[in-house]
């Protein structure tokens, strides 16, 4: 083998010394040496990876350390003829030559000796020096000749103890293949190398570089950590202006990254691979087979297992019908390349691609990458055969994106019509929209597919019932005596007609099984809406059986939709337990990757909602990606609750002017949206009323009690309790204890399982700010009996921890219930803001008597009045003052009411 050889010890870089390390490289002490010497330590990695500055570093640690260090890379040839143990001898002797001094007669001064007429005589003096010594082979992919090729595998196999070896380069070469068999080796690939986030901060940071969270978490993801990307891109961030910030589509077609993999890359493979890469890279992964349909090449798979060998860029996934994909630089730098060479090759390989995805039971990609191409005939095509079918797995943002393009485009059909209103089912929020399309798919319905004419029948049966239910009525219960609402359309006939449709879908000999299932089970939604709006009982039961098939057939987006139709349904008839098992379950349901974005944004949101009621420990950011998510721009469902969600999550901690911000945006929400979303206006029905109360005024507060009583039904629960709030804001405390007793007492309905909780809560209240310690403390057991069942922590926690105020001086005196409280402090302590927990606190310094005296002294009362409100005498009311003045600080009422104010404590 003919090999390139740099003689300069200087630290310049060369074959036979490391390369200088930049003062910004930082060791990331994950990527460690193996300690044990005993082990062969392997780098395979990518060009650009930072393999050699891996191991420069190691190098430079160990030589730290006073170990002999002999660094061999094995470049291109040149016309320098050296064998590799010559080379390994020579950087020894450099190595050496390096740590004698200057006077030594034995220094080399960086003159390479011939070569011996041997490799045993060239590596007497590394293996008859018993100091600690690692050779570290670079490029190791270079490796030429059968003959180097074994006497590696030899040396590995009887080097002395002393000596350690590192192997390194862009792929493992098969001369070496039986060095896999040696035991202990410690392997590092791409993916280790690669950058984690944190990783990548660091190393942008030690050069003065900050990226906004949003761009760091782009980089990193689109980079997939890759060394040489990160510098081209570091370099292009320090070049700029002003504000660090990432360039438009910068993977995609960044002229530097783009260069680089020209250079280090493409310009290694030939013309028919280079090709190869081109073509292939239309889709974000492929099987073989898709590789030979895409490029007409029969040995696809050789071609595949010989650039993920070569390049470490391709790598693949899984055995037998492997996946391949491109790392993600290098795959957006290929799509960019092939829409400049050659627009018709794209275009023409996007839709060879997207035949064989419909071909091979995976519409949704068929539909993305008509989507990519732009191709209006060919998303016609897919969302007439298979939107459908995408609604129902879930993938209705996907379809949407469609649905817009091919609106933008004039080019709309029967199916595209009902799709348009299935996509936002069964919410229908823009019922408007939504009459346009059913009204321009009844036009031709009749020639439309079998399963297109049920979805339409049962989308207008749900339109008619959303209409009698949006004209003001009350929602029907066991208890109503009124006659069921008459419905135009919604009645036995045309429940009747829906079944027909059925039917007919059912015998048809080209229908399709699974989907007709599908459409069966969604034509339950359609009926049970329509019990809904004639105030039958048995829409409860026609959701239960619903849930139940669903679940047997594995069809996750309608267990959702149903679950969370059937949580409703209950809550509305007072069965809040069931309502949140229901929602239990859809928070335990099964999310891949494959289920698509509703469905997984649906499931989050139910994780975050059981969280956020019972306390448990949850990132709440997270609720901001779900809205940020095309799922909750597509889907009521997800967007409507999960906004409501954000802003209880901000309501409960604020206590500056944000918390008007937030009461107004909850305001707008349940004001247009609430309707459709009973179950959210009465989880946020308390704070709702609280806020108008404290941030604006009874009149306000009065709206509010009367939009939550227009949803949720006056003799609701919720309803019940706002009007008792509105009462004593009045004045008539007296009333409102007498109407919110009876209404829990007598078993008012509750459409969420926290309103008896918030209701004791109101009442304990109430009692301990007159002095009925004794009833206050009954009436916080109740509030905590009714919470520990389904483990509803967050009403204490609400409104800035009011009930946790009144729980914390009663612990110890709770018998059973005492540890439950306890979990409930110490879930207020990790949620509310500090400056909540200490007003908690200082709260929690003063008797009963004392808080109630304390909200008497803003009121300019003598102490006489104060006396004869308080049924006390004027000389007890002295004392407790003295002893609030005392615990604030104050000496006077006009300080103490300044601090307690200053504190929220009033």
């Amino acid at each position: 083998m003919l090999y390139s050889i740099e003689t300069s010890s200087s630290g310049d870089g060369g074959v036979l010394a490391p390369p200088n390390l930049s003062s910004l490289v930082r060791h990331r002490q994950r990527l460690q040496l193996p300690t044990d010497r005993a082990a062969i330590t392997e780098v395979w990695a990518a060009a650009g990876a930072g393999k050699s500055t891996l191991l420069a570093g190691w190098a430079e640690q160990l030589r730290a350390d006073g170990e002999i260090i002999v660094w061999v890379g094995l470049g291109g040839p040149t016309t320098t003829a050296r064998s590799l143990p010559a080379l390994v001898a020579a950087s020894h002797r450099l190595a050496v030559d390096d740590s004698r001094p200057p006077s030594d007669p034995e220094r080399g001064d960086g003159v390479v000796p011939e070569t011996p007429a041997s490799a045993a005589e060239a590596l007497v003096p590394l293996l008859s020096d018993s100091r600690p010594t690692t050779i570290l082979l670079d490029d190791v992919h270079h490796l030429g000749g059968r003959a180097d090729a074994e006497w590696l595998t030899r040396f590995i196999s009887a080097r002395p103890a002393h000596v350690r070896i590192v192997l390194a380069g862009r792929y493992a070469p098969a001369s070496l293949a039986r060095i896999a068999l040696v035991p202990g080796i410690v392997e590092f690939r791409s993916t280790d190398l690669a950058f984690t986030r944190d990783e990548v901060a660091a190393f942008l940071a030690v050069r003065s570089i900050t990226l906004s969270d949003d761009d760091l978490d782009l980089m990193t993801r689109r980079t997939e950590g890759w060394a040489a990307a990160l510098s081209l891109l570091a370099g292009w961030l320090q070049n700029l202006d002003g504000e660090a910030r990432l360039p438009e589509q910068f993977l995609d077609d960044h002229r530097a990254i783009g260069d680089y993999l020209v250079n280090e890359v493409l310009d290694q493979l030939d013309d028919d691979r280079r090709r190869f890469l081109l073509v292939t890279s239309v889709v974000d992964s492929l099987s073989v087979p898709l590789a030979v349909h895409l490029t007409g090449r029969e040995d696809a798979g050789d071609i595949l297992d010989s650039l993920e060998q070569q390049t470490a860029l391709v790598s693949h996934t899984g055995t037998g019908s492997a996946e391949y994909s491109y790392h993600a630089t290098l795959h957006g730098y290929l799509r960019a390349e092939l829409r400049r060479r050659d627009f018709g090759a794209m275009h023409r390989a996007a839709r060879d691609a997207a035949d064989w995805y419909r071909l091979s039971g995976r519409p949704d990609l068929a539909l993305e990458l008509a989507l990519a191409a732009d191709s209006v005939d060919d998303l016609l095509d897919v969302v007439d055969a298979e939107g459908v079918g995408l609604v129902f797995a879930g993938k209705g943002a996907l379809v949407q994106h469609a649905l817009d393009r091919l609106e933008i485009s004039g080019r709309q059909t029967t199916t595209t019509h009902v799709l348009a209103v299935l996509d936002s089912a069964p919410y229908l929020p823009d019922p408007e929209r939504a009459d346009l399309h059913l009204a321009a798919a009844s036009v031709r319905i009749e020639e439309a597919p079998p399963l297109v004419r049920v979805l339409h029948t049962a989308l207008t049966i749900m339109r008619a019932a959303d209409e009698a239910l949006r004209a003001g009525r009350e929602p029907a219960t066991a208890d109503d005596t009124a006659e069921p609402v008459s419905v135009p359309f919604v009645d036995a006939a045309v429940l009747t007609a829906l079944d027909e449709r059925l039917a007919e879908a059912a015998g048809d000999p080209n229908g399709c099984d699974a989907l007709l299932i599908d459409v069966a089970l969604f034509c339950a939604l359609a009926r049970a809406r329509v019990q809904r709006a004639t105030g039958d009982e048995a829409e409860l039961e026609t959701l239960r059986s619903a849930v139940s098939s669903a679940a047997a057939s594995h069809r996750t987006w309608l267990q959702l939709v149903l679950l969370d139709a059937a949580a409703t349904a209950a809550a509305r008839t007072g069965r809040w337990s069931e309502a949140i098992d229901d929602q239990d379950r859809m928070a335990v349901l099964p999310q891949t990757e494959a289920l698509g974005d509703i469905v997984s944004g649906r499931i989050q949101f139910a994780i975050a909602a059981a969280a956020f009621v019972r306390c448990r420990p949850f990132d709440f950011r997270e609720v901001d990606d779900i809205l940020a998510s095309d799922g909750a721009h597509i889907d009521p469902g997800i967007g409507v609750p999960a906004e409501a969600l954000r802003l209880l999550v901000a309501l409960d901690g604020d206590t500056g002017v944000g918390a008007r911000e937030r009461f107004d945006e909850l305001d707008n929400l349940l004001n247009s949206r609430g309707h459709e979303h009973p179950r959210t206006v009465a989880a946020c029905s308390q704070r709702y009323v609280e806020f108008a109360l404290r941030l604006h005024d009874r009149h306000r507060a009065v709206g509010v009690v009367e939009l939550v009583s227009a949803i949720l039904g006056r003799d609701s629960l919720e309803a019940v309790t706002g009007s008792a709030l509105l009462s004593n804001a009045a004045g008539r405390q007296t009333h409102a204890e007498t109407v919110l007793l009876s209404a829990l007492e007598g078993g008012s309905r509750a459409w969420h399982s926290s309103g008896p909780v918030f209701a004791w809560l109101t009442l304990a209240a109430w009692a301990e700010r007159n002095g009925r310690d004794t009833i206050a403390d009954g009436r916080v057991l109740r509030a905590l009996e009714a919470a520990e069942r389904l483990e509803m922590r967050r009403p204490f926690i609400a409104l800035q921890g009011t009930g946790v105020a009144l729980l914390e001086p009663r612990l110890g005196r709770l018998g059973v219930l005492e540890s439950f409280a306890e979990s409930i402090i110490a879930a207020a302590g990790r949620i509310l803001p500090a400056d909540v927990v200490r007003r908690q606190q200082d709260t929690a310094d003063f008797t009963p008597k004392e808080r109630e005296i304390l909200r008497e002294l803003p009121r300019h009362q003598s102490v006489g009045d104060i006396a004869l409100k308080q049924h006390l005498s004027p000389n007890t009311v002295k004392t407790h003052m003295r002893s609030i003045y005392q615990k604030l600080g104050a000496t006077g009422r006009a300080e103490a009411v300044e601090r307690a104010m200053s504190q929220g404590l009033l």
